[in-house]
């Protein structure tokens, strides 16, 4: 699925790549990569799992601080 954002538009307009939101890279799980251009095997993530409350190893003073 095509998905427009100032991300995805720049990388369009310098690449010429289309950028897929929600890409699921795994098809047992239901993991899925926030941006992914799968032609080059590039994913972005934007801040991970920081806000699963389920995760247990990630609290709130261990996460960095941006």
């Amino acid at each position: 699925m095509a998905y427009f954002s100032p991300l995805s538009a720049l990388i369009l307009k310098h690449t010429g790549e289309e950028v897929v939101a929600e890409y699921r890279f795994h098809p047992g799980r239901d993991w899925r990569f926030d941006f992914a251009i799968p032609s080059r095997r590039v994913a972005v993530e934007v801040e991970g799992g920081a806000f699963n409350l389920s995760l247990i190893h990630i609290s709130e003073p261990t996460r960095p601080r941006l």
